[in-house]
């Protein structure tokens, strides 16, 4: 399964991806990853190829990821072309793109990829008191997608070992939220 994970600098793409690589481990498969940012300035364009299986290449070419997963919608746009024929998208909609414009539409359709819009920031103010762990939604919400590669519960356990504890509770509680609310899994 191929990932590309894409935000701006400060959303927490990199820390995502280092979770989601730990979870493929974990879970013994071979993990590969490589992270594409320019200036590590806030607010500039990050993005994460990870791999998990028997990839050699940690680099994901276009029209081969599985899963794009944008933290900011207008990067999410801006790496439409990496998805495969069939895949899907998860975008945290922060209302900067519009994703029901006809030429967006057909593009999608045309390749039979699923799109799913999550108001992340909105669903993590009103539930966990801040926005901070709206990525870790955003990975509830993927493992709800994809059980086989994202498993939930090394999702909980790999959360607890490497977030600060301070953090940790409203993580789990985001976590929880994205994968059996937003998922439906529950």
């Amino acid at each position: 399964m191929q990932y590309l994970l894409c935000g701006v600098g400060g959303q927490g793409t990199i820390s995502l991806s280092k979770i989601l690589l730990e979870i493929g481990r974990r879970s013994g498969r071979h993990v590969i990853g490589s992270e594409i940012h320019g200036m590590a300035k806030r607010g500039g364009s990050v993005s994460v190829h990870v791999k998990m299986g028997e990839y050699y290449s940690p680099l994901i070419g276009e029209g081969m990821a599985d899963v794009v997963i944008g933290l900011d919608d207008k990067e999410a746009f801006l790496n439409l072309s990496f998805l495969k024929e069939g895949g899907f998208i998860i975008v945290n909609d922060t209302h900067l793109v519009n994703w029901d414009d006809p030429k967006v539409l057909k593009y999608l359709n045309d390749r039979a990829i699923k799109r799913y819009m999550v108001d992340a920031y909105k669903i993590c103010q009103e539930r966990c008191g801040s926005i901070r762990p709206f990525n870790t939604l955003i990975l509830g919400f993927t493992s709800s997608l994809c059980p086989e590669e994202v498993d939930y519960s090394l999702a909980r356990e790999v959360l607890q070992d490497v977030l600060k504890p301070r953090v940790v509770d409203m993580n789990l509680k985001a976590l929880e939220i994205g994968y059996k609310e937003i998922g439906g899994d529950g």
